[in-house]
């Protein structure tokens, strides 16, 4: 009988992304992306809402950016070498009236009220080499490369008014600064945009600017010199507000707090103090794709995402910082904006329901859109089943998802799954590979160990005092035992472990301490801080400023953390998944592990993708996500099931 979800399902999921509303009226635009198998990627398409109708845009396919210019208007982009497509959708008869192309490339393009266009686009100091990208690299600075993006260094975006009449650029801020995010004033008066100004190494010190289009002037809103990293920032005529953090007492994962900067008095107040971070879900699912944000100014209010244990709630946040939730999501809400006459708009995981549009109101979600349905027809998701576990008089969350016709008199065999992060969080979601292998005959397991996100700074700290490898290893194999106890039919001799980027490293670390699993998947993996902290696109501030030291100082400590001071003990059966373009967590960290395993006698395989990053398993290649997914599954299967 064929299983009610296959693992090639996620190639019909729909994901959406780019939600943002008109400030005038009733609309709202919207992208989403479902795999392209004819050509192995992803086709994107530009959706339309209007006061509860959503229509597909009569746009081109696969745009880079759009915008809305007024309530009747979006300004829709392709960006192409060394040219920029522009397109103008009428959005009353849903009729792309203009295309036209500007003489250079563009990374994004915001349309300013008087026929004028912000550019964002891309600067190499290194340009004038001849043969630099082809036939050579020339590094000079950190990061010399970033995961998804590729090799950075001399690279900065820039940020200039392009007047079409004059074809003139004026610049705004140019190299040292290198631009990050932009935005404009709901009057269109003012330009804001945030970024680093570097020369040598790009650190965690954000600072935001306010540029007048009407004079030219600057104000700094916030400066590099407090060293504070930023969240999200959003502006209404008077002032904006700001999530940041000055990393101090809990690296960078610190939670932000909020501020907000008033134009006139050229003050900063603290908003609130925040107990949890703000704009942005911590649960993770692997059908996300595109731009996703929380954060939205309404009518002096705040409106922002934040998760609270194992769930991604709305709040709006008064201007004296008070927060009132707005919705309960059973789930996650990946992203929120809000109309002009105030209906607020969210992209949710609800449930075991993959992403669609939804209505807030009277403090429920009210779905709106149905990409997804016809994946409904046939697959049926398990809903996982909760339970709370104890380590060290800590009240833990753990799940399970028990297979079609769960018989308590038959012996099963499970995977446990380790999230990413370290500072995310399972949930209550729609989680595909889960669901495919639960499909499949496999009891699934997962849980939330200390170091996760949801629950505030102390629940989130592995490093003062350094308890990596301690809290969160004692707290993922007490759910283990929990959940053995809970489900005695779970046969405890066929039990693999799965998990990527800090769930690798997590693998990782399991391998050396623990000959209990059958099987193991390590995936986008860490196996030693050394290479990592020296050889990864954020490795040399991410040690820094989580650990407050550095390799030459913290030796010891390094080495102890490291999972291949311990792969020599190593007996667990292991396939190795790896990207050869993951800046993240190189590909040299899995093959560190993969090495000493094979040395030591120990069953190993390793996969590694070419063209393909950290994002592998929710963006990468279709033709690629399924031959990881068939890796894993069979390597599981061959140590985890009996042979017929």
């Amino acid at each position: 009988m064929e299983p009610r979800i296959r693992l090639e399902d996620f190639a019909i999921h729909t994901s959406l992304a780019d939600l943002k509303c008109s400030k005038s009226g009733r609309r709202a635009a919207f992208s989403t992306s479902i795999c392209d198998l004819e050509n192995d990627g992803y086709r994107r398409e530009l959706w339309l809402y209007d006061n509860g109708a959503v229509t597909r845009a009569n746009t081109p396919e696969n745009q880079s950016f759009f915008h809305w210019e007024n309530e009747n208007t979006i300004l829709t982009g392709w960006s192409g070498k060394g040219a920029t497509h522009l397109g103008r959708l009428r959005v009353a008869d849903n009729v792309l009236t203009e295309q036209w192309d500007l003489p250079f490339q563009a990374k994004n393009v915001l349309p300013l009220p008087d026929g004028r266009l912000a550019v964002t686009t891309m600067h190499d100091r290194n340009a004038h080499e001849k043969g630099v990208h082809q036939a050579f690299e020339i590094f000079d600075e950190l990061p010399l490369r970033q995961n998804a993006v590729g090799y950075t260094s001399g690279w900065r975006c820039e940020l200039s008014i392009y007047d079409p009449a004059q074809n003139r650029l004026t610049p705004v801020a140019s190299a040292p600064f290198d631009v990050e995010m932009t935005a404009l004033t709901p009057d269109g008066k003012n330009l804001l945009y945030s970024g680093r100004a570097f020369r040598d190494q790009k650190l965690l010190d954000h600072a935001i600017w306010r540029y007048s289009l009407e004079t030219g002037e600057k104000q700094e809103i916030l400066s590099q010199s407090k060293k504070m990293f930023l969240g999200y920032f959003a502006c209404d005529n008077e002032s904006v507000v700001y999530s940041a953090t000055d990393c101090r007492a809990y690296g960078f994962g610190q939670v932000k707090n909020l501020y907000r900067f008033e134009f006139a008095t050229g003050e900063t107040s603290l908003l609130s103090q925040c107990q949890r971070n703000t704009g942005t879900t911590e649960v993770i699912a692997d059908g996300k794709r595109g731009s996703l944000s929380e954060f939205c100014l309404y009518e002096k209010n705040l409106y922002v995402g934040s998760t609270w244990g194992y769930e991604n709630h709305v709040f709006r946040v008064t201007p004296d910082g008070t927060f009132h939730k707005v919705l309960h999501a059973d789930g996650s809400v990946d992203a929120l904006d809000i109309t002009g006459d105030g209906v607020m708009l969210i992209i949710a995981h609800l449930g075991q329901r993959l992403q669609e549009l939804y209505r807030v109101e009277n403090g429920a979600a009210v779905r709106i859109t149905s990409f997804n349905e016809p994946f409904y027809e046939r697959g049926k998701p398990v809903k996982p089943e909760h339970f709370v576990y104890q380590n060290d008089g800590v009240d833990l969350d753990g799940w399970v998802l028990l297979p079609d016709g769960f018989d308590p008199s038959v012996t099963y065999p499970a995977i446990l799954a380790i999230h990413g992060g370290p500072r995310l969080v399972y949930g209550e979601i729609y989680f595909h590979e889960m669901q495919a292998w639960c499909a499949k005959g496999y009891v699934v397991m997962y849980c939330n160990p200390r170091g996760g996100g949801g629950r505030g700074n102390d629940f989130s700290n592995l490093w003062k005092p350094r308890t990596l490898g301690d809290w969160d290893y004692r707290d993922i194999m007490a759910f283990v035992d929990a959940a053995l106890v809970r489900y005695p039919n779970i046969d405890p001799k066929r039990v693999g472990v799965t998990g990527g980027s800090y769930g690798g490293f997590m693998t990782n670390w399991i391998l050396g301490h623990t000959g209990r699993f059958a099987a193991a998947v390590s995936q986008r993996s860490i196996s030693n801080w050394f290479g990592s902290a020296l050889i990864s696109d954020n490795g040399y501030y991410d040690w820094d400023r989580i650990a407050d030291t550095d390799p030459w100082t913290d030796v010891q400590e390094m080495w102890r953390v490291s999972p291949i001071h311990y792969a020599k003990d190593a007996t667990t059966p292991t396939l190795f998944i790896h990207a050869f373009e993951d800046y993240r967590c190189p590909l040299d960290e899995g093959l560190q592990m993969f090495t000493c395993l094979k040395m030591h006698g120990v069953p190993t395989r390793m996969c590694v993708f070419y063209g393909e990053n950290h994002e592998l398993s929710r963006n990468g290649k279709p033709s690629n996500r399924m031959k990881r997914l068939q890796e894993i599954t069979n390597w599981l299967d061959s140590y985890l099931k009996p042979p017929i």
